[in-house]
């Protein structure tokens, strides 16, 4: 499950829809190419979301949690 804990990399090379979530809560989620490391919780605060748009960010993320995915590994 998608929690405060999860890193940004692992979120985003397992759902890569979430690159979008993350950008409308202005958190850069690629940088340079690659997943940007550090906690959803980390990155967020870094960013200034209060706990309340935190939980709204996880609870978009969840959404993606069981959906399937094409991942660039599997091309």
């Amino acid at each position: 499950m998608i929690d405060r804990k999860s890193t940004i990399e692992d979120v985003v090379r397992e759902y890569p829809d979430a690159v979008r979530i993350f950008m409308r809560y202005g958190i850069k989620a690629i940088v340079c190419g690659d997943p940007l490391w550090g906690t959803i919780e980390e990155e967020a605060k870094r960013q200034g979301l209060s706990d309340e748009k935190i939980d709204e960010l996880l609870e978009e993320l969840r959404k993606l949690e069981g959906k399937k995915f094409l991942k660039l590994e599997d091309v």
